[in-house]
Protein backbone atom coordinates (compact mmCIF):
# COMPACT_ATOMS: atom_id res chain seq x y z
CA UNK A 1 0.00 0.00 0.00
CA UNK A 2 1.70 3.50 -1.03
CA UNK A 3 2.47 5.85 1.77
CA UNK A 4 0.78 8.01 -0.40
CA UNK A 5 -2.27 6.96 -0.45
CA UNK A 6 -2.65 6.80 3.90
CA UNK A 7 -5.05 8.79 5.11
CA UNK A 8 -4.96 7.54 8.71
CA UNK A 9 -2.34 4.85 10.01
CA UNK A 10 -2.70 3.82 13.94
CA UNK A 11 0.62 1.49 15.56
CA UNK A 12 0.61 -0.51 17.92
CA UNK A 13 -1.73 2.07 20.38
CA UNK A 14 -2.31 1.76 24.27
CA UNK A 15 -4.54 3.84 26.17
CA UNK A 16 -5.28 4.21 30.01
CA UNK A 17 -7.18 5.40 32.27
CA UNK A 18 -5.13 5.48 35.41
CA UNK A 19 -4.40 1.92 35.88
CA UNK A 20 -6.88 0.26 33.60
CA UNK A 21 -5.91 -0.45 30.19
CA UNK A 22 -9.03 0.45 27.44
CA UNK A 23 -7.01 0.18 24.57
CA UNK A 24 -4.63 -2.64 23.69
CA UNK A 25 -1.71 -2.69 20.96
CA UNK A 26 -4.62 -1.30 18.24
CA UNK A 27 -3.24 -1.07 14.79
CA UNK A 28 -4.61 -0.18 11.73
CA UNK A 29 -4.54 1.59 8.20
CA UNK A 30 -6.86 3.64 6.27
CA UNK A 31 -6.56 4.38 2.87
CA UNK A 32 -7.28 8.18 1.17
CA UNK A 33 -11.04 8.24 -0.11
CA UNK A 34 -12.54 5.13 2.21
CA UNK A 35 -15.27 4.60 4.46
CA UNK A 36 -14.94 2.69 7.46
CA UNK A 37 -17.17 1.77 10.18
CA UNK A 38 -15.98 0.95 13.69
CA UNK A 39 -18.39 -1.20 15.65
CA UNK A 40 -18.05 -2.77 18.94
CA UNK A 41 -20.12 -3.22 22.54
CA UNK A 42 -20.29 -0.40 24.89
CA UNK A 43 -17.44 0.08 26.70
CA UNK A 44 -15.10 -1.23 23.94
CA UNK A 45 -13.17 1.81 23.57
CA UNK A 46 -14.51 3.15 20.56
CA UNK A 47 -14.63 7.00 21.31
CA UNK A 48 -11.45 6.31 23.49
CA UNK A 49 -9.91 5.65 19.95
CA UNK A 50 -11.11 8.55 18.54
CA UNK A 51 -9.81 11.03 20.93
CA UNK A 52 -6.60 9.32 21.54
CA UNK A 53 -6.46 9.71 17.37
CA UNK A 54 -6.78 13.34 17.49
CA UNK A 55 -4.96 14.33 20.44
CA UNK A 56 -8.06 14.88 23.02
CA UNK A 57 -6.27 12.28 25.31
CA UNK A 58 -2.41 11.15 25.95
CA UNK A 59 -1.73 7.51 24.70
CA UNK A 60 0.56 5.59 26.80
CA UNK A 61 2.24 4.19 23.97
CA UNK A 62 1.95 3.82 20.05
CA UNK A 63 1.92 6.55 17.14
CA UNK A 64 -0.73 8.13 14.98
CA UNK A 65 -0.14 9.73 11.95
CA UNK A 66 -2.78 11.29 9.68
CA UNK A 67 -2.03 11.90 6.33
CA UNK A 68 1.88 10.97 7.33
CA UNK A 69 1.46 13.93 9.83
CA UNK A 70 1.42 14.43 13.54
CA UNK A 71 -2.23 15.27 14.02
CA UNK A 72 -1.38 19.09 15.18
CA UNK A 73 -0.05 19.73 12.10
CA UNK A 74 -2.98 19.03 9.73
CA UNK A 75 -6.09 19.78 11.89
CA UNK A 76 -7.21 22.29 9.21
CA UNK A 77 -8.00 19.03 7.08
CA UNK A 78 -9.83 17.20 9.87
CA UNK A 79 -13.48 17.30 10.70
CA UNK A 80 -14.57 15.60 14.21
CA UNK A 81 -18.34 14.65 15.12
CA UNK A 82 -18.72 14.27 18.90
CA UNK A 83 -21.30 12.31 20.01
CA UNK A 84 -22.69 15.61 21.49
CA UNK A 85 -21.94 18.54 22.56
CA UNK A 86 -23.67 20.99 25.52
CA UNK A 87 -23.08 24.43 25.66
CA UNK A 88 -23.26 26.98 28.72
CA UNK A 89 -26.66 28.54 28.64
CA UNK A 90 -25.35 31.76 29.48
CA UNK A 91 -23.85 32.01 26.73
CA UNK A 92 -26.72 32.57 23.72
CA UNK A 93 -24.96 30.73 20.53
CA UNK A 94 -27.34 30.46 17.30
CA UNK A 95 -27.35 27.19 15.77
CA UNK A 96 -25.58 28.89 12.64
CA UNK A 97 -22.82 30.26 14.87
CA UNK A 98 -22.34 26.96 16.38
CA UNK A 99 -21.66 25.79 12.83
CA UNK A 100 -18.74 28.52 12.43
CA UNK A 101 -17.17 27.35 15.45
CA UNK A 102 -15.50 24.52 13.04
CA UNK A 103 -14.19 27.93 10.83
CA UNK A 104 -12.04 29.36 13.87
CA UNK A 105 -8.96 28.70 16.02
CA UNK A 106 -10.83 31.00 19.05
CA UNK A 107 -14.34 29.76 18.76
CA UNK A 108 -16.35 32.23 20.98
CA UNK A 109 -15.23 34.91 18.48
CA UNK A 110 -17.51 34.18 16.04
CA UNK A 111 -21.01 35.92 17.17
CA UNK A 112 -20.42 38.43 14.70
CA UNK A 113 -20.36 36.31 11.34
CA UNK A 114 -18.37 38.12 7.67
CA UNK A 115 -20.51 37.29 4.05
CA UNK A 116 -17.36 34.57 3.51
CA UNK A 117 -18.10 32.43 6.56
CA UNK A 118 -21.43 33.04 6.57
CA UNK A 119 -22.13 31.85 3.17
CA UNK A 120 -20.24 28.79 3.73
CA UNK A 121 -21.85 28.29 7.33
CA UNK A 122 -25.32 28.23 4.94
CA UNK A 123 -24.29 25.54 2.61
CA UNK A 124 -22.91 23.29 5.17
CA UNK A 125 -26.26 23.34 7.41
CA UNK A 126 -28.19 23.49 3.55
CA UNK A 127 -26.45 19.82 3.00
CA UNK A 128 -27.82 18.55 6.34
CA UNK A 129 -31.28 20.27 5.48
CA UNK A 130 -31.19 22.66 8.84
CA UNK A 131 -30.84 25.88 7.03
CA UNK A 132 -33.68 27.10 8.73
CA UNK A 133 -32.19 27.04 12.41
CA UNK A 134 -29.36 29.57 11.35
CA UNK A 135 -30.81 32.26 14.14
CA UNK A 136 -32.30 29.46 16.45
CA UNK A 137 -30.48 29.08 19.68
CA UNK A 138 -28.68 26.31 19.74
CA UNK A 139 -30.16 25.74 23.57
CA UNK A 140 -33.09 25.43 22.13
CA UNK A 141 -32.85 22.67 19.23
CA UNK A 142 -34.11 19.34 19.75
CA UNK A 143 -31.50 16.33 20.36
CA UNK A 144 -32.07 15.52 16.78
CA UNK A 145 -31.64 19.13 15.46
CA UNK A 146 -28.10 19.09 17.63
CA UNK A 147 -26.65 16.22 16.00
CA UNK A 148 -27.38 17.67 12.79
CA UNK A 149 -25.38 21.13 13.69
CA UNK A 150 -22.55 19.14 14.84
CA UNK A 151 -22.11 17.35 11.49
CA UNK A 152 -22.36 20.60 9.69
CA UNK A 153 -19.76 22.24 12.05
CA UNK A 154 -17.28 19.52 11.12
CA UNK A 155 -18.50 20.11 7.01
CA UNK A 156 -17.70 23.68 7.39
CA UNK A 157 -14.35 23.69 6.60
CA UNK A 158 -14.28 21.21 4.02
CA UNK A 159 -11.94 18.82 5.79
CA UNK A 160 -10.32 15.51 4.02
CA UNK A 161 -10.82 13.06 6.70
CA UNK A 162 -13.87 13.07 8.97
CA UNK A 163 -14.41 11.49 12.07
CA UNK A 164 -18.00 10.72 13.16
CA UNK A 165 -19.02 9.40 16.66
CA UNK A 166 -22.25 8.12 16.13
CA UNK A 167 -23.62 10.30 14.10
CA UNK A 168 -27.13 9.19 13.84
CA UNK A 169 -27.91 7.89 17.40
CA UNK A 170 -30.36 10.81 17.93
CA UNK A 171 -32.25 11.55 14.56
CA UNK A 172 -34.87 9.71 13.18
CA UNK A 173 -34.75 6.88 10.29
CA UNK A 174 -35.29 9.15 7.60
CA UNK A 175 -32.87 11.87 8.38
CA UNK A 176 -30.47 8.73 9.40
CA UNK A 177 -30.53 7.59 5.59
CA UNK A 178 -30.34 11.33 4.71
CA UNK A 179 -26.70 11.16 6.03
CA UNK A 180 -25.38 7.71 5.25
CA UNK A 181 -26.47 9.29 1.58
CA UNK A 182 -24.34 12.75 2.12
CA UNK A 183 -21.44 10.40 3.64
CA UNK A 184 -21.35 8.63 0.59
CA UNK A 185 -21.52 11.51 -1.65
CA UNK A 186 -18.37 13.01 0.48
CA UNK A 187 -16.76 9.72 0.01
CA UNK A 188 -17.21 9.78 -3.91
CA UNK A 189 -15.59 13.13 -4.08
CA UNK A 190 -12.32 12.10 -2.19
CA UNK A 191 -12.93 12.77 1.60
CA UNK A 192 -11.68 10.07 3.79
CA UNK A 193 -14.43 8.92 6.48
CA UNK A 194 -14.27 7.45 10.29
CA UNK A 195 -17.57 6.49 11.39
CA UNK A 196 -18.68 5.10 14.70
CA UNK A 197 -22.06 3.36 14.68
CA UNK A 198 -24.03 0.53 16.53
CA UNK A 199 -26.44 0.53 13.31
CA UNK A 200 -24.80 -2.41 11.58
CA UNK A 201 -27.73 -2.91 9.02
CA UNK A 202 -27.91 0.77 7.61
CA UNK A 203 -23.24 0.56 7.92
CA UNK A 204 -23.31 -1.88 6.11
CA UNK A 205 -24.85 -0.70 2.98
CA UNK A 206 -22.28 2.60 2.89
CA UNK A 207 -18.89 1.52 3.83
CA UNK A 208 -15.76 -0.16 2.14
CA UNK A 209 -14.34 -1.76 5.25
CA UNK A 210 -15.50 -2.45 8.73
CA UNK A 211 -13.44 -2.72 12.07
CA UNK A 212 -14.64 -4.18 15.04
CA UNK A 213 -12.92 -3.30 18.64
CA UNK A 214 -13.17 -4.44 21.85
CA UNK A 215 -10.44 -3.76 23.92
CA UNK A 216 -8.28 -4.44 20.80
CA UNK A 217 -8.80 -4.42 17.12
CA UNK A 218 -10.32 -7.67 16.73
CA UNK A 219 -11.09 -7.64 13.43
CA UNK A 220 -10.57 -4.85 10.16
CA UNK A 221 -11.43 -5.58 6.48
CA UNK A 222 -14.61 -5.81 4.39
CA UNK A 223 -16.27 -8.44 5.94
CA UNK A 224 -17.84 -11.86 5.16
CA UNK A 225 -17.12 -14.99 7.48
CA UNK A 226 -14.29 -13.64 10.00
CA UNK A 227 -15.91 -10.69 10.48
CA UNK A 228 -18.93 -12.86 12.03
CA UNK A 229 -16.68 -14.98 14.30
CA UNK A 230 -15.17 -11.58 15.46
CA UNK A 231 -18.60 -9.90 16.25
CA UNK A 232 -19.77 -13.20 17.85
CA UNK A 233 -16.77 -13.04 20.24
CA UNK A 234 -16.69 -9.33 20.73
CA UNK A 235 -20.40 -8.81 21.33
CA UNK A 236 -20.90 -12.48 23.04
CA UNK A 237 -23.81 -12.45 20.66
CA UNK A 238 -24.25 -15.43 18.23
CA UNK A 239 -24.31 -14.16 14.49
CA UNK A 240 -26.06 -15.37 11.34
CA UNK A 241 -24.44 -13.92 8.62
CA UNK A 242 -22.53 -10.84 7.30
CA UNK A 243 -22.29 -10.42 4.11
CA UNK A 244 -20.18 -7.28 2.64
CA UNK A 245 -22.29 -5.39 -0.03
CA UNK A 246 -25.37 -6.70 1.18
CA UNK A 247 -28.00 -4.33 1.67
CA UNK A 248 -28.49 -5.14 5.58
CA UNK A 249 -26.38 -8.00 7.99
CA UNK A 250 -28.77 -10.44 9.29
CA UNK A 251 -28.21 -11.16 13.17
CA UNK A 252 -29.58 -13.70 15.26
CA UNK A 253 -32.14 -12.54 17.95
CA UNK A 254 -29.71 -12.30 21.44
CA UNK A 255 -31.61 -14.62 24.17
CA UNK A 256 -30.35 -14.35 27.85
CA UNK A 257 -29.33 -17.75 29.59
Amino acid sequence: MSERKIALEVEDLWVSYGESVVLEAVSFRVERGRFIGIIGPNGAGKTTLFKAILGIIPVKRGKVRVFGEDVDRVRDRIGYVPQMVETNPMVPLTCGEMVAMGLVARPWGVRVLSGSTEDKVRRAMALLGIEDLFTVPYKTASVGQKQRVLIARALVKDPQILFLDEPTASVDEPTETNVFYLLNQLKGQGMTIVMISHDIGVLSQFVDEIACLNRTLVYHGKGGEELSSAITSAYSCPVDLIAHGMPHRVLKRHEDD
